[in-house]
């Protein structure tokens, strides 16, 4: 493949001849060349960024070879191409931004690479796109919200990668969806419900190998009964789901749980199902696909009925295949969630009033003794008068003794008004309560005598008797 002289070439068809070597710079000169063809070759090195001479290019095929390097960002000049396919060669990096010019592409496949980082954003730009295959590489980013952009997007193939966080609700817009690849990443979550919404969802859904729980959502199949509200009463209305052309269904190796809603019973085009590995009980559905391959249901102990050798009967009734079943795994986690979140605010809202209480508690308490400071009458402060001089003390008026049986010394306010504060405050009773209903005395007894007065401590202080 060295010399390319033919610059009225239009087709060029080499698939499947054992070639060797590189593609040639000169290609480039092929300006009229609309469709290369040289897959399942043995093909080697870069693709030479001459390609952006392309200007007619609408297809190009170059899968099963030994190219790699970084995908050359030139094919985004290449504005009429349609289908562009590298599978399984050795490409590495990030799907170049410039991609999303390509507003006619129809079909980018490039699986089996070793391309990784984020789905980019700029792919989303492609509106024609009806085919999008990443699969089998090493993608780690989570997928867009905004996949359904892609109004055209038929076949969504994302397996195989380390793709993480949870299936966007979002699919339930991508009105063309045929087939559903997301078997083999991280993804954890439920399944959600909007993809049983999807009528046309009929070559495969593959959710197999991820983190996935919770219950099989019953829209997976027709004629589900789906409750809502109408004129305040609860009724039960049939709204069927439309996954009524769906082939393959396997959603095995998660931690899928609860039963097997009936309702699969009516998915007649169902050729393969696998729901292996899971924590699947109760009964199996008794029909068609369901009865064919008993591997299918291994890894779910809680299973039983034909094609297994467990009958139901052999089965606790540990299970009721009620309406809201499907829905429990979900409830319980929310409720266990509000609980634990409402104690912890109950607590925190505690220690916090405690404080509270004893910051103004504290803070009264200082008020009352600083303002009684201003009186000019005697201070009576507490200390330990001896057993032989009380009697003295109180015939010379230095001690008094209050209603509640607690001896007193008075000293002048101008000398002792300090003493009294820090007396108050650093008497050492076994707790602040005791404390301030000690110092609270001190105000009621100011009312009922005139003078200020300290119950008596514990410590024997010198207040100049």
């Amino acid at each position: 493949m060295k010399h390319f002289y033919f610059r009225k070439l239009e087709v060029m068809i080499l698939t499947q001849n054992n070639l060797s070597g590189n593609l040639p710079v000169e290609i480039g000169n092929c300006q009229t060349l609309y469709s290369v063809r040289i897959g399942n070759n043995n093909v080697e090195g870069n693709i030479p960024k001459s390609v952006e001479n392309l200007s007619s290019l609408v297809y190009f095929e170059a899968n099963h070879n030994y190219l790699y390097g970084e995908l050359v960002s030139k094919f985004s000049l290449c504005s009429n191409l349609l289908f562009f396919n590298l599978v399984s060669n050795g490409f590495t990096g990030k799907i170049p931004p410039e991609f999303g010019q390509l507003m006619n592409l129809q079909v980018l496949m490039l699986s089996g690479n070793r391309l990784f980082g984020d789905i980019p954003e700029s792919i989303l730009q492609c509106k024609n796109l009806s085919m999008l295959d990443l699969s089998n590489n090493r993608f780690n980013g989570t997928i867009p919200n905004e996949i359904c952009n892609i109004f055209q997007l038929q076949n969504l193939l994302l397996g195989q990668n380390s793709i993480r966080g949870v299936i966007p609700h979002e699919f339930g817009r991508c009105r063309k969806l045929r087939e559903l690849q997301l078997g083999s990443n991280h993804l954890n979550g439920t399944i959600p419900s909007q993809i049983g919404y999807k009528y046309n969802l009929e070559i495969a859904l593959n959710l197999s190998y991820n983190h996935l729980h919770g219950p099989l959502p019953p829209q997976l199949a027709i004629g589900v009964e789906i409750g809502q509200r109408l004129s305040g009463q609860a009724r039960l209305l049939k709204r069927p789901a439309r996954l009524i052309k769906l082939s393959s269904l396997d959603v095995s190796n998660s931690h899928l749980s609860g039963i097997i809603p009936d309702v699969h019973n009516r998915m007649s085009s169902l050729i393969h199902v696998n729901l292996s590995n899971n924590q699947l009980c109760g009964p199996l559905p008794q029909f068609g696909s369901f009865q064919k391959n008993p591997s299918s249901y291994l890894g779910n102990q809680g299973l039983c009925g034909k094609p297994l050798n467990t009958t139901c009967e052999d089965h606790p009734d540990d299970y009721e295949p009620t309406k809201d079943q499907y829905h429990h795994d979900i409830v319980y986690e929310t409720i266990v969630t509000i609980f634990v979140a409402c104690f912890a605010g109950f607590i925190a809202l505690t220690v916090f009033l405690v404080i509270i209480r004893d910051w103004k508690e504290q803070v009264e308490n200082d008020a009352a003794i600083e303002g009684d400071g201003t009186n000019n009458k005697s201070f009576i402060i507490s200390g330990r008068v001896f057993v032989n001089n009380l009697r003295e003390a109180v015939d010379l008026g230095f001690v008094e003794t209050d209603l509640y049986g607690h001896d007193y010394n008075v000293v002048p306010e101008q000398d002792n008004y300090r003493a009294l504060k820090d007396e108050c405050r650093n008497l050492p009773f076994s707790g602040r309560a005791t404390r301030d209903t000690r110092c609270l005395k001190v105000r009621e007894l100011y009312l009922r005598t005139g003078k200020v007065l300290a119950p008596h401590a514990s410590v024997t202080r010198d207040v100049g008797l």
